[in-house]
């Protein structure tokens, strides 16, 4: 496979390694929808505001980066998109009645996006990952 020439891996990245990735794409997808949905069900609109609309942007593109070097095979990326998401999970429940207050859809789209990145460092850290990751690890 050319990315294991490329990058000196061993044999092809597992599917929990893979589907973690695409799963992080699609929560990096919802934090697009939800500001969107923010301006149009509630008086917030958070593209007016220059700090906002950086937050947004550069938010979302961190999640597509590590996605990508996730899918590269790439265990920093791993370790980085654990943490960050550590951190958003300390202070979802400090947002999140603020967030069904706004709207209901708002809230539950916050809900499921925290969910599927807590199902990607799932995946990232399931047996089959973590001994990809070893013997990725071992070939350096």
């Amino acid at each position: 496979m050319k990315l294991e020439k490329e990058h000196n891996l061993p044999a092809e990245l597992p599917k929990t390694i893979s589907n973690s990735s695409k799963i992080i794409y699609l929560s990096a997808y919802l934090g697009i929808i939800n500001p969107i949905l923010i301006n149009l069900f509630t008086p917030i609109n958070s593209f007016s505001d220059p700090t906002d609309l950086v937050i947004i942007l550069v938010s979302t593109g961190i999640l597509i980066f590590l996605g990508y070097d996730i899918s590269l095979g790439k265990n920093w990326a791993r370790i980085v998109f654990t943490v960050l998401c550590g951190l958003g999970f300390l202070l979802l429940p400090f947002i999140i009645l603020e967030t069904f207050r706004m709207t209901p859809v708002v809230g539950f789209l916050s809900l499921l996006q925290a969910f599927l990145q807590g199902l990607a460092i799932f995946l990232l850290f399931k047996s089959d990952s973590r001994e990809w990751y070893k013997k990725v690890k071992q070939t350096i």
